[in-house]
């Protein structure tokens, strides 16, 4: 008997962020950002990281570390992405601007803004799940600062990123990545082994063992 696989759909640049080197042909799951997925799919929201089917919630999972995002090379020079809403991303990036600090801003960080970083910032609200660009950052060697997750999916504050409640907070640990980026080279590599929990081939198939299980 063949092994189960899973169908990934879903915007390149998120495919990019998330998917595996090969598509499967088994079991649809669509990644999307707070819409429905097309007929036949699940759906695998970003926002609240659950995958929903016709019945409701069938996992709480972030999107995985896709194989891209493995591969990364290190990057070429120093440098911040924040990434998110505007209304969370404009202080912080201010802060560090005003410090003269070499930062980029995108509304999303898809995997050529993280290429070109060496640390990544993606705030989010207190409470939520963790970005689902947040274990692709960890997998291309990337430091991530974020804020308070919950839950966290294994992601362990202060050894494998860093979970930041305030403004202040997340522009001072990007700037100190920036400033002293090898004093974070065990952090670095703490957050690759917590993204290889992730990886897309891993988790996928997991998922395609339950689904085909009836789990």
């Amino acid at each position: 008997m063949s092994e189960p696989r899973v169908t990934l759909l879903g915007d390149p640049a998120d495919l990019a962020l998330a998917g595996p080197a090969e598509p499967g042909d088994g079991l649809a799951i669509e990644l999307v950002r707070g819409r429905p997925a097309r007929d036949g799919a699940f759906a695998w929201d970003a926002g609240t990281a659950s995958i929903t089917g016709e019945h409701g919630v069938w996992r709480r999972l972030p999107w995985p570390a896709g194989t891209r995002a493995c591969e990364l090379a290190p990057p070429a020079a120093a440098a911040a992405l924040v990434a998110g809403p505007p209304e969370l991303t404009g202080p912080i990036a201010e802060r560090l601007t005003s410090r003269e600090l070499p930062v980029t801003v995108r509304e999303r960080a898809d995997l050529d803004a993280i290429a070109a970083a060496s640390v990544v910032v993606l705030p989010v609200p207190g409470g939520a799940p963790p970005p689902a660009e947040a274990f692709a950052v960890l997998a291309a060697g990337r430091v991530l600062v974020t804020g308070r997750c919950e839950p966290t999916f294994g992601l362990q504050p202060g050894i494998d990123c860093f979970m930041e409640p305030t403004d202040d907070g997340a522009a001072q640990r990007a700037e100190a990545v920036l400033r002293w980026p090898e004093a974070f080279e065990l952090l670095r590599a703490l957050g690759r082994i917590a993204a290889e929990r992730q990886r897309a081939e891993v988790v996928l198939r997991r998922l395609a063992v339950d689904a085909a299980l009836g789990v």
